[in-house]
Protein backbone atom coordinates (compact mmCIF):
# COMPACT_ATOMS: atom_id res chain seq x y z
CA UNK A 1 0.00 0.00 0.00
CA UNK A 2 1.43 3.48 -0.75
CA UNK A 3 0.08 6.93 0.12
CA UNK A 4 0.99 9.66 -2.30
CA UNK A 5 0.60 12.75 0.11
CA UNK A 6 2.04 13.51 4.01
CA UNK A 7 0.90 15.84 6.56
CA UNK A 8 3.44 18.78 6.57
CA UNK A 9 3.43 21.87 9.19
CA UNK A 10 3.30 24.48 6.48
CA UNK A 11 0.32 22.40 4.59
CA UNK A 12 -1.55 25.54 4.15
CA UNK A 13 0.25 26.89 0.65
CA UNK A 14 -0.06 23.27 -0.39
CA UNK A 15 -4.10 22.99 -0.62
CA UNK A 16 -4.56 21.79 -3.76
CA UNK A 17 -2.77 18.86 -3.00
CA UNK A 18 -4.63 17.63 0.12
CA UNK A 19 -8.23 18.61 -1.65
CA UNK A 20 -8.85 19.87 -4.91
CA UNK A 21 -12.04 21.70 -3.97
CA UNK A 22 -9.60 24.47 -2.53
CA UNK A 23 -8.53 25.55 -6.27
CA UNK A 24 -9.04 28.89 -7.54
CA UNK A 25 -11.01 29.30 -4.05
CA UNK A 26 -8.63 31.68 -2.05
CA UNK A 27 -7.26 33.89 -4.78
CA UNK A 28 -7.11 35.03 -8.35
CA UNK A 29 -4.02 33.50 -9.29
CA UNK A 30 -1.68 31.57 -6.85
CA UNK A 31 1.95 30.06 -6.83
CA UNK A 32 3.69 28.18 -4.11
CA UNK A 33 6.87 26.17 -3.99
CA UNK A 34 7.23 24.08 -1.17
CA UNK A 35 10.30 21.85 0.53
CA UNK A 36 10.47 18.83 3.19
CA UNK A 37 13.60 17.80 4.27
CA UNK A 38 14.69 15.31 7.19
CA UNK A 39 18.31 14.83 6.48
CA UNK A 40 18.99 12.92 10.16
CA UNK A 41 16.46 9.72 9.75
CA UNK A 42 17.87 6.05 8.87
CA UNK A 43 16.18 6.49 5.13
CA UNK A 44 16.50 10.20 4.31
CA UNK A 45 13.13 11.87 3.13
CA UNK A 46 12.68 14.89 0.58
CA UNK A 47 9.77 15.95 -0.78
CA UNK A 48 8.98 19.16 -3.38
CA UNK A 49 5.48 20.46 -4.32
CA UNK A 50 4.54 23.11 -6.71
CA UNK A 51 0.86 24.32 -7.11
CA UNK A 52 -0.83 26.38 -9.10
CA UNK A 53 -4.48 27.86 -9.15
CA UNK A 54 -6.35 30.34 -11.93
CA UNK A 55 -9.75 31.13 -10.61
CA UNK A 56 -12.06 31.23 -13.11
CA UNK A 57 -14.62 34.22 -12.00
CA UNK A 58 -17.00 34.18 -14.74
CA UNK A 59 -17.35 30.21 -14.40
CA UNK A 60 -17.71 30.22 -11.01
CA UNK A 61 -14.36 27.71 -11.23
CA UNK A 62 -10.79 27.02 -10.22
CA UNK A 63 -8.39 25.65 -12.26
CA UNK A 64 -4.83 24.82 -11.35
CA UNK A 65 -1.98 22.09 -11.79
CA UNK A 66 -0.16 20.29 -8.69
CA UNK A 67 3.18 18.75 -8.96
CA UNK A 68 5.02 16.66 -5.82
CA UNK A 69 8.15 15.18 -6.24
CA UNK A 70 9.23 12.39 -3.09
CA UNK A 71 12.41 10.81 -2.64
CA UNK A 72 12.22 7.98 0.52
CA UNK A 73 15.71 6.61 -0.03
CA UNK A 74 14.59 3.37 -2.16
CA UNK A 75 11.20 4.97 -3.22
CA UNK A 76 10.80 8.07 -5.54
CA UNK A 77 7.64 9.10 -6.70
CA UNK A 78 7.23 11.99 -9.40
CA UNK A 79 3.46 13.38 -9.38
CA UNK A 80 1.59 15.36 -11.87
CA UNK A 81 -2.27 16.13 -11.36
CA UNK A 82 -4.74 18.68 -13.59
CA UNK A 83 -7.05 19.73 -10.86
CA UNK A 84 -10.87 21.79 -11.25
CA UNK A 85 -13.09 23.48 -8.23
CA UNK A 86 -16.84 24.78 -9.08
CA UNK A 87 -17.31 26.94 -6.48
CA UNK A 88 -21.13 27.79 -5.24
CA UNK A 89 -21.16 31.64 -4.28
CA UNK A 90 -23.39 31.66 -0.73
CA UNK A 91 -24.44 34.93 1.24
CA UNK A 92 -22.03 37.30 2.80
CA UNK A 93 -18.81 36.15 0.70
CA UNK A 94 -19.29 32.58 1.34
CA UNK A 95 -18.53 29.83 -0.74
CA UNK A 96 -19.31 26.09 -1.30
CA UNK A 97 -16.60 24.40 -3.21
CA UNK A 98 -16.60 20.83 -5.56
CA UNK A 99 -13.09 19.60 -6.49
CA UNK A 100 -11.82 16.78 -8.70
CA UNK A 101 -8.44 16.44 -10.02
CA UNK A 102 -7.09 13.68 -12.03
CA UNK A 103 -3.73 12.76 -12.90
CA UNK A 104 -0.50 10.20 -13.44
CA UNK A 105 2.55 9.23 -10.14
CA UNK A 106 5.58 7.96 -12.18
CA UNK A 107 7.21 5.43 -9.31
CA UNK A 108 10.45 3.73 -9.57
CA UNK A 109 12.03 1.86 -6.56
CA UNK A 110 15.45 0.52 -6.26
CA UNK A 111 16.60 -1.46 -3.13
CA UNK A 112 20.13 -1.51 -4.19
CA UNK A 113 19.59 2.15 -2.06
CA UNK A 114 19.39 0.27 1.02
CA UNK A 115 21.59 -2.83 0.06
CA UNK A 116 19.04 -5.78 0.40
CA UNK A 117 20.19 -8.93 -1.06
CA UNK A 118 18.98 -9.82 -4.31
CA UNK A 119 17.74 -13.19 -3.03
CA UNK A 120 15.48 -11.77 -0.43
CA UNK A 121 13.99 -9.45 -2.81
CA UNK A 122 13.89 -10.46 -6.32
CA UNK A 123 13.17 -7.42 -7.97
CA UNK A 124 15.63 -5.13 -7.24
CA UNK A 125 14.97 -2.09 -9.32
CA UNK A 126 11.37 -1.38 -11.42
CA UNK A 127 9.82 1.97 -12.45
CA UNK A 128 6.03 2.85 -13.92
CA UNK A 129 3.23 4.70 -14.27
CA UNK A 130 -0.05 4.70 -12.17
CA UNK A 131 -3.19 6.89 -13.15
CA UNK A 132 -5.52 8.04 -9.57
CA UNK A 133 -7.91 10.59 -9.20
CA UNK A 134 -8.64 12.82 -5.81
CA UNK A 135 -12.01 14.42 -4.70
CA UNK A 136 -13.04 17.01 -2.12
CA UNK A 137 -15.30 19.80 -1.02
CA UNK A 138 -14.36 22.77 0.94
CA UNK A 139 -16.70 24.96 2.77
CA UNK A 140 -14.99 28.75 2.96
CA UNK A 141 -15.95 32.37 4.64
CA UNK A 142 -14.21 35.17 5.40
CA UNK A 143 -12.78 33.82 8.84
CA UNK A 144 -12.74 30.80 8.41
CA UNK A 145 -12.48 27.69 6.06
CA UNK A 146 -13.30 23.47 6.27
CA UNK A 147 -12.60 20.61 3.83
CA UNK A 148 -13.05 17.58 3.37
CA UNK A 149 -11.48 14.76 1.16
CA UNK A 150 -10.56 11.45 -0.37
CA UNK A 151 -7.24 11.15 -2.52
CA UNK A 152 -6.65 8.30 -4.74
CA UNK A 153 -10.11 7.17 -4.75
CA UNK A 154 -10.16 4.87 -7.02
CA UNK A 155 -7.32 3.06 -5.05
CA UNK A 156 -5.12 1.68 -8.46
CA UNK A 157 -3.06 -1.33 -8.41
CA UNK A 158 0.08 -1.88 -10.38
CA UNK A 159 0.75 -5.50 -10.55
CA UNK A 160 4.13 -4.93 -12.29
CA UNK A 161 5.37 -2.17 -9.59
CA UNK A 162 3.43 -4.55 -6.41
CA UNK A 163 1.98 -1.58 -5.18
CA UNK A 164 -1.50 -0.35 -4.66
CA UNK A 165 -2.40 2.98 -3.85
CA UNK A 166 -4.28 3.56 -0.20
CA UNK A 167 -7.50 5.64 -0.22
CA UNK A 168 -7.02 8.23 1.95
CA UNK A 169 -9.27 10.48 4.13
CA UNK A 170 -8.05 13.85 5.25
CA UNK A 171 -9.77 17.01 6.67
CA UNK A 172 -8.51 20.68 7.20
CA UNK A 173 -9.62 23.53 8.70
CA UNK A 174 -8.62 26.98 9.97
CA UNK A 175 -10.44 30.34 11.38
CA UNK A 176 -8.85 33.35 11.95
CA UNK A 177 -9.81 35.46 15.34
CA UNK A 178 -8.68 38.93 14.84
CA UNK A 179 -7.54 40.14 18.54
CA UNK A 180 -7.15 43.92 17.41
CA UNK A 181 -5.97 46.10 14.29
CA UNK A 182 -2.37 44.60 14.53
CA UNK A 183 -2.85 40.91 15.72
CA UNK A 184 -4.64 37.77 14.39
CA UNK A 185 -4.48 34.65 15.97
CA UNK A 186 -4.94 31.91 13.17
CA UNK A 187 -5.62 28.16 14.85
CA UNK A 188 -5.85 25.35 12.33
CA UNK A 189 -5.60 21.47 11.95
CA UNK A 190 -4.88 19.17 9.27
CA UNK A 191 -5.93 15.37 9.57
CA UNK A 192 -5.52 12.41 7.07
CA UNK A 193 -6.53 8.91 7.56
CA UNK A 194 -7.20 5.52 5.66
CA UNK A 195 -9.75 4.69 8.91
CA UNK A 196 -7.75 1.32 9.31
CA UNK A 197 -4.37 1.08 10.15
CA UNK A 198 -3.21 4.81 10.56
CA UNK A 199 -4.01 8.14 11.21
CA UNK A 200 -2.07 11.62 11.20
CA UNK A 201 -2.80 15.03 12.44
CA UNK A 202 -1.30 18.16 12.91
CA UNK A 203 -2.25 20.68 14.97
CA UNK A 204 -0.67 24.59 14.68
CA UNK A 205 -1.37 27.76 16.67
CA UNK A 206 -0.15 30.72 14.26
CA UNK A 207 0.42 34.77 15.31
CA UNK A 208 0.12 37.53 12.62
CA UNK A 209 1.41 40.88 13.36
CA UNK A 210 0.50 43.20 10.96
CA UNK A 211 -0.52 41.52 8.24
CA UNK A 212 3.39 40.59 7.76
CA UNK A 213 5.28 39.17 10.62
CA UNK A 214 4.41 35.12 11.53
CA UNK A 215 5.35 32.79 14.33
CA UNK A 216 3.82 29.88 15.70
CA UNK A 217 3.75 26.57 16.69
CA UNK A 218 2.79 22.77 16.23
CA UNK A 219 2.39 19.85 17.20
CA UNK A 220 2.07 15.76 15.48
CA UNK A 221 0.34 13.02 17.03
CA UNK A 222 3.93 11.82 16.42
CA UNK A 223 5.51 12.95 18.91
CA UNK A 224 6.99 16.10 16.30
CA UNK A 225 6.65 19.38 17.76
CA UNK A 226 7.40 22.52 15.22
CA UNK A 227 8.42 26.11 15.43
CA UNK A 228 7.09 28.30 12.57
CA UNK A 229 8.28 31.48 10.67
CA UNK A 230 6.98 33.39 8.00
CA UNK A 231 7.09 36.70 6.34
CA UNK A 232 4.37 38.28 4.46
CA UNK A 233 5.37 41.07 1.94
CA UNK A 234 2.41 43.83 0.52
CA UNK A 235 -0.05 40.48 0.85
CA UNK A 236 1.11 39.54 -2.03
CA UNK A 237 4.90 37.05 -1.55
CA UNK A 238 5.08 35.11 1.71
CA UNK A 239 7.91 33.00 2.69
CA UNK A 240 7.60 30.38 5.65
CA UNK A 241 9.86 28.07 6.93
CA UNK A 242 9.18 25.24 10.21
CA UNK A 243 11.51 23.45 12.23
CA UNK A 244 10.35 20.19 13.46
CA UNK A 245 11.71 18.06 16.31
CA UNK A 246 10.41 14.69 16.25
CA UNK A 247 10.93 12.27 19.79
CA UNK A 248 10.82 8.69 17.24
CA UNK A 249 13.90 6.58 16.89
CA UNK A 250 16.38 7.40 13.61
CA UNK A 251 14.29 11.05 12.96
CA UNK A 252 15.11 13.62 14.75
CA UNK A 253 14.74 16.68 12.94
CA UNK A 254 13.42 17.86 9.62
CA UNK A 255 13.09 21.54 7.79
CA UNK A 256 10.33 22.94 5.60
CA UNK A 257 10.05 25.99 3.61
CA UNK A 258 7.50 27.38 1.47
CA UNK A 259 7.46 30.34 -0.75
CA UNK A 260 4.27 31.70 -2.14
CA UNK A 261 2.78 34.43 -4.42
CA UNK A 262 -0.84 35.63 -4.83
CA UNK A 263 -2.83 37.60 -6.97
CA UNK A 264 -6.43 38.81 -5.46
Amino acid sequence: MYSQNDVHTLHQNNATIYNPAATGLFNKQFFSLSNFYSPQSLFHYNTITSVYDYKLTKMNSGLGLSYSYADAEFLKNHSMNLNYSYQVRLKNERYLSFGVSAGLSHLAYDYNEININPSVIPYIKRSGNMFDMNMGIMYKTPKMYLGIASTTVLQTKSEYLEIKHRRDYNMFASYNIGLNSNFEIVPSVIMQSDFMNYTEYNLSVSSIYKKKFIGGLSYSNDNTFGLMLGFDLKEKYSFGYALNHRNYIGIKTSHEFTFAIRLK
